[in-house]
């Protein structure tokens, strides 16, 4: 499928998903739901990917096998033929956009299922009390209820507001040939107070690091009916740069959703990920839940989640082992700036 083939030769590139998402202007978690099957890139995204993954377009789509190094020039006119043929790309990636999203459908129902069956032995067997006795240091999965994460629409005050009727009329004029997130609007800033100021949530915290920043965007996300489903603050920076390359990939976003299919997407997604190993850590009287995970075959990476106030803070890192004191520092320099 189409999420194992950009999973196998992103890796053969050497290449970690923040590094995917940079080239291709779309955010990390973009990169990581087309890997995981949860979405799928436009027409004009998957040549793009073709030629950074050096590729070509029909394999990534499955309609045919790879091909070594020396009969590629037999095939180039064929490969070609398929990557340059938009619609051709389009149609195949609607069909694959209609199967995900069947299939997510599937996928929450039973999970909802289980969570229900989960709790209703939690309750006949003690589970409960015993879970409130286990220490906090302990591994576990970020845990959070929809009181603490859902914000009221109307809550967000900012200039954000004037891009409901460019989200809604985006999906309403959308085609099988479109982009695949026509409910997102994205906007570039130069500062994070500007950010702060378009979106207009009270609560959200302005959190920075003592570094060079590569970007910061808002992207805005709605449906048809001029709701917001979710927003997000991204800041992608620049560490340790040598030789045209970092030591540390390493950005933040901050995410307030509105919509409880998306909250449950998100947390399926990308906190109960099994290839996430949680700890928890206190600090500032705040509770930190910290991931590692392997971001590439050359590349370790780290993450940390904290939940305050309707707003989800996520911080990204991806180094090498012998950065890895650099990226701790780092680290603990965003949660201390928590106060």
């Amino acid at each position: 499928m189409l999420q194992e083939q950009l999973v196998t030769y992103r890796k053969k590139a050497g290449l970690t998903q923040e590094e995917v998402a940079s080239r291709l202007n779309v955010t990390r978690q973009t990169v990581s739901k087309w890997e995981k099957g949860i979405s799928v890139p436009d027409a004009q995204q998957l040549v793009e990917l073709s030629s950074l993954l050096d590729v070509p377009v029909s394999v990534l789509l499955g309609m045919e096998e790879a091909v070594p190094a020396e009969k590629n020039s037999e095939n180039a006119e064929t490969a070609g033929s398929v990557a340059e043929n938009l619609n051709l790309i389009a149609q195949r990636l609607a069909l694959i956009n209609e199967q995900l999203a069947t299939k997510n459908r599937r996928a929450k129902r039973i999970w909802r299922v289980i969570l229900a069956v989960i709790l209703v032995l939690l309750i006949f067997t003690g589970g409960i009390m015993v879970c409130n006795f286990l220490p906090t240091d302990q591994s576990s999965v970020p845990s959070f209820s929809s009181e603490d994460l859902l914000v009221n629409q109307w809550a967000v005050t900012g200039e954000v507001n004037d891009l409901r009727e460019t989200i809604v009329e985006q999906i309403v004029n959308r085609d099988m040939f479109s982009s695949a997130a026509p409910n997102a609007v994205q906007v570039n800033f130069t500062s994070l107070e500007e950010a702060a100021r378009y979106i207009g949530y009270e609560d959200l915290s302005l959190v920075t690091l003592d570094l060079p920043v590569i970007s910061i965007t808002v992207t805005a996300m709605g449906d048809d009916g001029a709701n917001f489903t979710q927003i997000r603050l991204q800041t992608y920076y620049q560490t340790g740069a040598s030789e045209g390359k970092t030591s540390v990939v390493i950005s933040t976003d901050e995410e307030i959703y509105f919509s409880q299919d998306e909250l449950d997407l998100y947390l399926l997604a990308e906190i109960q990920d099994p290839g996430y190993s949680w700890t928890i850590q206190k600090q500032n009287g705040r509770r930190f839940y910290v991931a590692t995970y392997d971001a590439s075959s050359e590349k370790q990476g780290k993450r940390v989640l904290l939940q305050e106030k309707g707003v989800i803070y996520n911080l990204w890192t991806a180094y090498a082992p012998e950065d890895s004191a650099e990226a701790e520092a780092l680290i603990r320099e965003w949660m201390n700036a928590f106060n």
